[in-house]
């Protein structure tokens, strides 16, 4: 979001998200790009569908945002954050709606797939301070976390201990890094690239 005052332009969806991960040189100056919504979509796909769900979204920044963004378009949206201002902006944003983390977990049963896009679990950060209302997810509903450090966050341990499929920040992260690659070169990678990167990266 700091960046966006130094930018030439913004593509459509950076500048409807008020984000940006990507900066590429161009004829007519440095151009924001996001490419977060592209990289989680990429994951979720082989895992769940993206279409028609009541996805939850804990956070209100800069991936949060983005996330919504991507997903509101074919899907019901819920922010959960502490800031409602920041809240109330990326839920506008995005077209998506959104409530206190305070009554996350109360609502948690209608939920289809559920997105950490806070920086809690992440290495050097502060973690949840209790991961039971992972409970109150129902037996089909798929956990994400954006965090990829470390590669299997607390969340996503306690969701497998549950039961629940999960999708790590890594795909994501991934995901990302495909999407800024043709970006950038203008090469779309093959499918079969994906895979022996994901591999690498992974090992």
């Amino acid at each position: 979001q700091d960046i966006i005052p130094f930018l030439s332009a913004l593509s459509p969806d950076a500048a409807a998200m008020g984000s940006v991960n990507i900066v590429a040189l161009e004829e007519r100056g440095y151009i924001g790009y996001s490419t977060d919504g592209d990289g989680l979509l990429s994951a979720i796909r082989p895992k769940h569908a993206a279409i028609g769900q009541n996805v939850f979204i804990i956070g209100s920044g800069g991936a949060a945002r983005s996330a919504a963004f991507s997903l509101a378009k074919q899907n019901s949206v819920t922010l959960f954050a502490r800031n409602e201002t920041a809240a109330i902006n990326a839920a506008a944003a995005a077209g998506a709606c959104w409530k206190p983390l305070s009554r996350l977990t109360e609502c948690l049963s209608g939920c289809d797939i559920l997105i950490n896009a806070t920086p809690l679990g992440m290495s050097g950060c502060e973690n949840f301070n209790s991961l039971a209302f992972l409970r109150k997810l129902r037996p089909s509903a798929l956990v994400c976390d954006m965090v990829y450090t470390p590669r299997e966050t607390e969340l996503l341990k306690a969701a497998r201990s549950f039961g629940l499929d999960t999708v790590e920040g890594i795909e994501m992260l991934i995901g990302q890094g495909l999407a800024a690659f043709a970006i950038w070169t203008g090469i779309l990678p093959s499918d079969l690239s994906k895979k022996e990167l994901y591999i690498k990266i992974c090992k």
